[in-house]
């Protein structure tokens, strides 16, 4: 790949050796600046040469002395999707016929490629790493830099999803991932801490799937076989009302007088009334989860809501919101909303089972 910043500096101080022209890939005329260069008219040429690729348009300057490794470029892309066996047609169509118009500058081709030979390996097996190596290699002429550790981790990245498709993670699955991780030269999950830090989630879904709850004392007297799985003495609660906001009333009517003191409307009336949603709030205090019940305990308000009422659970960043199969929505306000969610999902899960 020629860089114009880097030929205008060679025209500018080594013009008139040919640095320029060897650069650029013109290796006789380097040779007849070289061997000229005592009559220092190469140094005028060079000189003019050095004007010329100044205020060359980057585009010309492409066209002109890259064009050559982009056909190769892509002439070792068509290879390997001619001799891959697992290429589609819509790869070729997108190689051979979109690729081309896509007016991608030379010096970004290498990226583009790289790009698309990520896609084609993103749902496939590490074994496909060299294979993509050696047509890199031998039909691009190229190794894109870091691309052995860009493919490990796309590998790493589908054998982690194959694993979170049932949102868990099992001890025998983390470990597995920690052999993968070794066997990659990822460091970054080579332990059962580093997994948990990302992952922490899915394992914690499996232990709750499994009955596996901790121990978390509440403040309060639990039923038979009820265990807490979260508490916290900070959260405010807030049940989510509709109102009646105002009541217009309209239409054609009159009023008729019959005697003194009685009269009598006749037409009809049209009225419409507008809601809002209001939010009332009971208070802060301390939220216990078990695996029963979700109970908000406030200085003058105690709120219990049972799994078996919970019909949908919806987490936001910053709360949750809790409909019932009957009464008002609630929300819970705390800014560990994803624990809360886990903990009563867990619990409505492990009940279900």
């Amino acid at each position: 790949m020629k860089e114009k910043s880097a030929a205008v500096i060679f025209a500018l101080f080594l013009g008139g050796f040919g640095a320029h022209q060897f650069y650029l890939g013109k290796t006789a005329k380097g040779i007849f600046y070289l061997l000229f260069c005592w009559t220092l008219i190469p140094f005028f040429i060079g000189f003019i040469d050095f004007l010329t690729l100044l205020f060359m348009s980057s585009k010309k300057f492409d066209k002109k002395y890259n064009s050559k490794f982009t056909k190769k470029a892509l002439d070792g892309l068509d290879k390997y999707l001619q001799e891959y066996p697992s290429a589609s047609a819509k790869s070729k169509h997108y190689v051979n016929v979109i690729f081309p118009t896509l007016n991608i500058k030379p010096i970004d081709i290498g990226d583009k490629i790289q790009e698309f030979l990520y896609d084609q390996l993103s749902n496939k097996g590490l074994e496909e790493k060299e294979e993509i190596r050696k047509y890199l290699h031998d039909g691009l002429g190229m190794i894109p830099e870091n691309f052995d550790e860009s493919l490990d981790q796309i590998y790493f990245s589908t054998y982690v999803d194959k694993y979170l498709e049932d949102e868990a993670l099992d001890p025998q699955e983390v470990d597995s991932l920690i052999s993968k991780a070794t066997e990659l030269g990822i460091e970054k999950y080579q332990s059962k801490e580093a997994i948990k830090i990302d992952f922490g989630f899915y394992m914690k879904n499996w232990e709750l799937d499994n009955g596996i709850f901790g121990e978390i004392t509440p403040d309060f007297i639990m039923t038979k076989n009820e265990v807490c799985l979260f508490r916290t003495e900070i959260a405010e609660i807030f049940e989510q009302k509709e109102v009646t906001t105002r009541v217009s009333y309209s239409g054609p009517r009159a009023r008729i007088r019959i005697a003194k003191g009685l009269s009598y409307s006749v037409g009809s009336y049209n009225f419409s009334s507008s809601k809002e949603t209001k939010r009332v709030s009971k208070g802060i205090g301390t939220l216990n989860i078990t695996t029963k019940r979700v109970l908000f305990k406030a200085s003058q308000k105690t709120l219990t809501i049972r799994h078996s009422a919970i019909v949908d659970l919806e987490p936001f960043s910053n709360g949750l919101m809790i409909y019932k199969s009957s009464g008002n929505p609630i929300l819970i306000k705390h800014n560990k909303s994803m624990e809360i969610y886990q903990a009563i999902n867990g619990a409505i899960r492990y009940m279900n089972k």
